[in-house]
């Protein structure tokens, strides 16, 4: 029943979503009728992926933009979560768009795939038992990296949530407050700020193996008189350390653009995590490095600050828009 449910869902995508394209092929440019024609023709979803994929990068004016986004964006990721256990599908998505949302992604998986099929190669691999242990190893570092990333937006959405800012922590949101005083280890407080801290072990595959790595943060809540006025939520190179357990890679400490390129994909990340809470058409503002992003509306004034001298802090910080 799961299997017909998951083609007649494909079938559906492949059909495309409901509207009328009649009025816009009378408007349409020739070129840009054909390359849409090309989404409507593909034989299969892959190649619809692709053609899609292909208009949207090439016809950024196109009459047809916005039925072709609508699709692609509900059919690339159904696609790769349908892919990620199966590498033939993990090829087929690279086919299709080897610089798609999630190519890396699934190169990274493929990779993964690649590391376990070289270790079965090995005069050791011989036994099922060590089979097992690679499988479980790999098994406990993706729940590992799924932990930590759960932790981090988890505590970034219950911020951007709260709207009790001026009243005592004991009105903050439930689930921060059960992660800062009950949680182990417990948070406590000196005079008007009050800390947590956080250190979360990961590891991310490379070609020796799985790499453990640490991540240590901070949630620090700064009171007045006793009453909440800001919420942080930081750590050294924190948007670099999301980035590799997201991305499922090393990224070495003095390398400067893979730095710059985890704060893109943290960016990223943080952006469709507060989309629901904050939303970019209601909330996003402009921003001046080191901020890379901010929302302020429903009362709520939230920042992401990278740490661009030695020793600051990658942060989150939210507190309540001026009167």
């Amino acid at each position: 029943m799961k299997r017909f449910a998951r083609k007649l869902g494909w079938l559906l995508l492949a059909c495309g979503l409901p509207g009328c394209a009649v009025g816009n092929q009378l408007s349409a440019s020739r070129a840009d009728y054909s390359a849409y024609r090309q989404t409507r023709v593909a034989p299969n979803v892959e190649a619809r992926l692709a053609a899609s994929g292909r208009y949207l990068r090439e016809q950024p004016e196109g009459r047809f933009r916005p039925e072709v986004r609508a699709w692609f964006e509900l059919a690339e990721p159904r696609f790769f979560a349908d892919a990620h256990d199966r590498p033939s599908l993990l090829r087929a998505y690279l086919r299709a768009l080897p610089n798609g949302p999630h190519a890396q992604a699934a190169r990274d998986r493929l990779e993964e795939f690649e590391l376990l099929n070289e270790y079965s190669g090995k005069r050791e691999a011989a036994s099922e038992r060590f089979l097992t242990r690679v499988e479980s190893e790999l098994e406990r570092a993706q729940a590992e990296r799924e932990r930590f990333i759960a932790t981090v937006t988890g505590l970034v959405v219950s911020m951007a949530n709260t709207r009790t800012f001026g009243q005592p922590t004991g009105e903050l949101d439930h689930t921060l407050i059960y992660r800062f005083r009950l949680e182990p280890p417990v948070g406590h407080c000196v005079g008007d700020v009050c800390q947590k801290q956080f250190e979360l072990g990961y590891s991310v595959p490379t070609r020796a193996g799985l790499v453990a790595r640490s991540a240590r943060f901070e949630l620090g809540i700064d009171l007045n008189a006793g009453l909440v006025k800001r919420l942080r939520l930081a750590g050294p190179e924190l948007f670099s350390r999301v980035t590799e357990a997201v991305d499922r890679i090393y990224l070495d400490p003095g390398n400067l653009l893979g730095r710059t390129e985890a704060i893109a994909r943290t960016l990223q990340l943080f952006e469709n995590t507060l989309e629901p809470v904050l939303p970019s058409g209601e909330c996003r503002r402009d921003v001046v490095a080191p901020v890379v992003l901010q929302r302020v509306c429903r009362g709520v004034s939230l920042s992401l600050v990278v740490g661009i001298e030695p020793g600051e802090l990658d942060r989150v910080e939210v507190s309540a828009t001026k009167p």
